[in-house]
């Protein structure tokens, strides 16, 4: 018999009973449909016990958190079970993330009939979560691989500064594909299904313009635009002009 326990659902019960096979010795599985554990509304514990509860489940050594989690199939006889679960990412590095909620601020997207950002933090484990079900139509037909829906947003909140420098992550000629791109990703604009798709490439055009209007007629920038990385005092040949030639060298 494997000494590994299953518990289904991140709420008091569920805490009550992962802490007390836990502390018997057992390896506790907690899985939770939703990204966060249910706030305890209804139970006789204060929020404060609630938290520590929680807390105690996240961090206790033999107790494994799955969030985002939902059983797919279960099948077999007693002592003698096989469990798939099906895990939606969580897209956060739950290492890494301190809870501070800067990247909350910065998000440019609210979630229509949410209330919330894509990116929000809603109780414990303590670590944001994105919400989204998978890459843009936009952005994923882009050969660019340019985050298309991230610029929009930012340019409809006058963000132009940060919308251009999400361009040239993934592509030096903003100004170039404002004007010549086939702009495949209006074809496949989501908008497109109940109107007029986007106008994807004239906003690409206009934030490449209105980064162009921060130079002056030395060459100067009046407003840094990317923070250049200190000159090494070395050099290095590009032969070639064309495309790969000048990403190579802006880069």
């Amino acid at each position: 018999m494997s000494k590994d326990v299953l518990v289904v659902g991140g709420n008091v019960a569920g805490f009550q009973a992962a802490l007390d096979l836990a502390d018997a010795g057992l390896k506790v599985h907690l899985i939770e449909s939703s990204p966060f554990f249910e706030d305890g509304s209804g139970s006789n514990l204060s929020r404060h016990l609630q938290h520590v509860r929680q807390l105690e489940v996240a961090k206790h050594p033999n107790i494994l958190v799955r969030t985002n989690a939902q059983l797919a199939l279960t099948e077999g006889k007693t002592n003698d079970f096989q469990v798939v679960l099906r895990q939606h990412p969580r897209y956060i590095d739950l290492t890494k993330c301190t809870a501070c909620g800067d990247c909350i601020e910065a998000c440019p997207v609210t979630l229509p009939n949410s209330g919330h950002k894509a990116i929000y933090l809603d109780g414990q484990p303590g670590c944001v979560a994105i919400d989204k079900v998978g890459k843009s139509p936009c952005a994923h037909t882009c050969p660019a691989g340019i985050h298309v829906q991230g610029y929009v947003a930012l340019i409809g909140q006058k963000r132009y500064r940060e919308a251009i420098n999400l361009i040239h992550d993934a592509m030096p000629f903003p100004s170039v594909c404002g004007r010549v791109c086939n702009h495949a990703c209006e074809a496949n604009c989501t908008l497109g299904k109940v109107d007029d798709p986007v106008n994807i490439m004239a906003l690409k055009r206009f934030v490449a313009d209105w980064e162009y209007s921060q130079w002056d007629e030395g060459g100067d920038s009046k407003k840094s635009l990317n923070t250049l990385q200190k000159s090494s005092g070395k050099r290095i040949a590009i032969i070639g002009a064309g495309p790969a030639g000048l990403t190579a060298a802006r880069d």
